[in-house]
């Protein structure tokens, strides 16, 4: 859409009438120039996730099997491509809360079998969150064994809340062609959470995560006093996980206020996950704001549903300048 700017240029006569000086004031349009905001179509792209009901012989999904809309548009698929591990690898964090120092019992051994089972070309790094800050660092890298000497049971910490360090972690990360995928292990609860669940850090970790193109699976795991909690407070870490990880295409696992029993099973669905995943690429004609734009992707076949980010990020589009000639603006009045 074409916002057309002129110059006025007054002409001011005057009549004495009775004494009295009248100015009469004539507005003579020229159009100068005009500045167009008027933005092409560009391709955007994001991970979306096959989550099927029955996996025995189900089938892969098509283009066809896949609505993209924005502001209520359906948008064109231009490519669907299933991800492999030779092609597009898997990059992972473990992010570890030290505030969720419940015993992990079996769950410790279950996340090594996890870590041991991973393909060939996966890389894994950890991480901890330590009074709400990021810290110990460790690269991703294939030496399993390594790695899982490093690992540590969490040794405790003051309320920080994860989301902040969710946000140092992902903006530290250098971008490549892998998959880039967090699972982060918390309580969730964030000490300045406001009424109606909004916390500031996880909308920042949220943005972060969906700007770059970051998967984040949520594991809850209280800490060791976490019977001295509310259930509202404990509600909340809760759906602040779940939101979390579902607006960038992952999933939440809980049960209750109180530790899993067993991560295995929810180990197995990641896995599934990552098993099932598609890069889809879609033309959007972006609104006045660029940046981020809110999509919907649903399937259409019933043998599957996608997970998939809410929003994705598009380049900035700068205005095309033209000059407008007085013939053109007469031509448009």
């Amino acid at each position: 859409m074409s916002t057309l700017l002129t110059k006025n240029i007054m002409s001011v006569s005057t009549i004495k009438e009775c004494g009295l000086i009248v100015p009469l004031i004539f507005a003579n349009s020229i159009a100068a120039f005009a500045e167009t905001t008027q933005a092409e179509d560009v391709t955007a792209q994001m991970i979306v996730t096959a989550e099927y009901y029955h996996r025995d012989q189900a089938p892969a999904p098509t283009a066809a099997d896949i609505i993209v809309s924005h502001e209520s548009r359906a948008l064109t698929i231009t490519r669907l491509e299933r991800l492999e591990d030779d092609r597009s690898p898997v990059q992972m964090f473990l992010l570890v809360d030290n505030c969720s120092d419940f015993d992990p019992g079996s769950a410790a051994d279950e996340l090594r079998e996890f870590i041991r089972s991973q393909p060939p070309g996966t890389t894994i790094g950890s991480a901890y969150i330590q009074d709400g800050r990021v810290g110990r660092v460790r690269e991703p890298s294939q030496d399993r064994e390594l790695l899982i000497n490093s690992l540590t049971p969490p040794s405790g910490c003051s309320s920080a809340g994860p989301y902040v360090a969710l946000s140092e972690l992902i903006n530290a990360w250098k971008q490549g062609v892998s998959r880039r995928i967090v699972i982060l292990i918390s309580n969730g609860i964030d000490p300045e959470v406001k009424p109606g669940y909004e916390s500031d850090s996880a909308e920042a970790a949220l943005e972060a995560a969906q700007r770059t193109g970051v998967i984040v699976y949520a594991i809850y795991h209280p800490s060791r006093h976490f019977g001295l909690n509310t259930s509202g407070i404990i509600h909340s870490g809760q759906v602040l996980l779940a939101h979390l990880a579902a607006e960038t295409g992952g999933q939440a696992y809980f049960s209750g206020p109180g530790p899993l029993l067993s991560v295995a099973p929810f180990m197995s669905d990641i896995d599934a996950h990552l098993s099932h995943q598609y890069r889809l690429e879609f033309t959007l004609c972006p609104n006045e704001s660029t940046g981020p734009q809110t999509v919907r992707v649903r399937s259409t076949n019933l043998w599957f549903e996608l997970a998939a980010p809410t929003r994705v990020w598009l380049p900035e589009v700068k205005p095309q300048l033209f000059n407008l000639t007085e013939a053109d603006y007469s031509s448009q009045k």
